[in-house]
């Protein structure tokens, strides 16, 4: 009872205390200045004992609450938030040990979550500044697990933000992370060996009457019977690419995705015959056919469209891809990391053997780059060798790499590529603190820093963005005026990508009215400012001045 009445007595104690700061404080933020020095002091003054951390992260959490306020009802804009002087304010708390580390992140995720995609890029060019304090309050910090609160928001952001439109941004919330986080924290790692099972590929199972392939396999032959000659590709003949080709081209994929299949004797019989169909009609391509570009090109992902297999086939990039993807796939095969990984037979690894073999010799020939191609990704797969004796280490799996100078490596002598002893990873016990990779951080974060301002320029120039959200939600009002004459079908709220892209808009850029979607349970009718009236009452002069912009645009 009485550890319970003195918790009440220290709960109404702590109120009262940040009751007292917030009215001394509250005088020092104007809506767009936040006057740091003077908070300081009032913080400074007050005795707030053994819990502070809870009465001061309270008082950040009120501050930023205001800001969001005023930042919702559109009475500031993003960019005049004193975002950068409540930044060093939390710093500054954390520093002086007034507030934990993890605390100082909560206030961060509370603050990106609250602001849209867009202006998510400046807060977080803020954050970058401080990446440094970050990385020292977490090392500091006597409370573990604090870098998963880190962890958590950075990939929340990485979830909102567009894999095609914000690629730059995405590639610098992942450096941020690598800057901070220890090279064998858990979260990079991948101790499971688990693979990304998200990475689908789609492709048509069924083939649509009067395909696009049939008709083109038709026309080529029409053509040869009435020209009487041979065609100029020498590839024309051997290759027919139908329906059946076009499905075990792409069904290859899943087996790519996954070799655990292979330990399947239903599967094994697939892949060994999809692989075969697939070299068979990659060896028909001469290099006089090679659609090549000058220009280097690298993709991550093809369209699977069967209307485009024949065009994407004469091209020797794609080519380049489809056979990496195999050797790759053979090379895992063969491989096995202690219990993981498929257990094949005596009869199915000289198979895989042999067709390795193969495709090294398809890609040499393939593309304008082919030798060099092929032995880049010789080379490659043999480092692998490295990461299988890292995985399959003992007495543990994937042990450290962060090594002190001279430390024996768990590597052994039979690795192909042994990995050579660095000369400070980790800096040992007494030894000065900015080692190796302190000085490769900086340089790196130095980079970065530089490289931002030439690629959200390239972005700004040669890049189209969406449309503006006044603009779209006139032409939703547009859809519903009756002298419009739009049917249902057709109207735009009725298009599941215009509202998808819609969504995306307003997420980016206005969060107020992205709530109000939300709220009506994803209606984008509720953000039209008034309803069109059914006696032509709509002001025409808006309705032209709508219709003109989007001409224009």
């Amino acid at each position: 009872e009485y550890m319970g009445i003195s918790n009440i007595l220290f709960d109404m104690t702590a109120l009262q205390l940040r009751g007292v700061l917030m009215n001394e404080i509250r005088p020092f933020f104007t809506g767009t200045d936040l006057h740091t020095e003077q908070i300081k002091g009032v913080i400074l003054r007050h005795d707030l004992g053994t819990h502070k951390d809870t009465i001061v992260t309270q008082i950040m959490q009120l501050l930023l609450d205001d800001m969001m306020e005023n930042y919702a009802a559109k009475r500031v804009e993003a960019d005049q938030l004193p975002m950068r002087k409540f930044m060093e304010l939390l710093v500054w708390a954390c520093q002086s040990a007034y507030i934990e580390i993890g605390s100082l992140l909560t206030v961060v995720e509370d603050m990106l979550n609250a602001l849209s995609v867009s202006d998510c890029f400046k807060t977080f060019e803020i954050l970058e500044l401080h990446r440094d304090d970050i990385t020292a309050g977490l090392k500091q910090s006597n409370q573990p697990n604090r870098d998963l609160i880190l962890l958590r928001f950075c990939n929340d952001l990485l979830r909102r933000v567009s894999k095609c439109s914000h690629v730059e941004f995405s590639g610098r919330i992942l450096c941020f992370l690598a800057y901070i986080l220890d090279l064998t924290s858990r979260s990079g790692v991948n101790t499971s060996s688990l693979i990304n099972e998200t990475n689908i590929t789609l492709f048509e199972g069924e083939e649509p009457s009067n395909s696009q392939l049939d008709r083109s396999v038709e026309k080529d032959e029409r053509e040869e019977r009435e020209e009487g000659e041979a065609m100029e590709d020498t590839h024309s003949h051997k290759l027919v690419v139908d329906f059946h080709f076009y499905q075990t081209f792409w069904g290859l994929q899943k087996y790519l995705h996954k070799a655990d299949y292979a330990q399947e004797s239903e599967h094994w019989k697939q892949i060994v015959h999809s692989i075969e169909a697939i070299l068979n009609a990659f060896s028909s391509f001469s290099e006089q056919s090679e659609l090549v570009d000058s220009q280097p090109f690298y993709s991550t992902k093809f369209l699977s469209s069967s209307a485009l297999l024949k065009l994407q086939l004469s091209d020797s990039d794609f080519r380049q891809h489809l056979l990496a993807q195999i050797l790759i796939f053979l090379h895992t095969l063969t491989t096995k990391i202690r219990d993981r990984g498929p257990s094949l037979s005596i009869q199915q690894l000289a198979w895989a053997d042999e067709t390795a073999v193969h495709v090294k010799k398809i890609l040499r020939h393939t593309g304008h780059n082919g030798q060099s191609f092929c032995a880049t990704l010789e080379h490659l797969l043999s480092r692998e060798e490295n990461w299988v004796a890292w995985k399959g280490a003992t007495p543990k799996v994937c042990p450290p790499f962060e090594r002190t100078f001279n430390e024996p490596s768990f590597l052994t002598d039979s690795c192909v590529f042994p990995c050579q002893k660095v000369s400070s990873v980790k800096d040992a016990p007494g030894t000065n603190s900015t080692g190796i990779m302190a000085k490769a951080r900086g340089k790196a974060a130095e980079v970065i820093l530089l490289g931002h301002d030439v690629i959200q320029h390239a972005l700004e120039t040669s890049r189209t963005r969406e449309g503006d959200i006044s603009q779209m939600i006139a032409d939703l009002e547009e859809d519903e005026d009756p002298e419009s004459m739009v049917e249902e079908n057709y109207k735009r709220k009725n298009d599941a990508t215009y509202v998808w892209r819609f969504k995306r808009v307003l997420a980016e850029r206005d969060m107020s009215k992205m709530a109000q979607v939300i709220d009506q349970g994803g209606d984008l009718g509720v953000l039209c400012k008034k309803p069109v009236a059914h006696n032509g009452s709509h002001d025409a002069d808006d309705l032209k001045q709508a219709k003109r912009k989007r001409s224009e645009s």
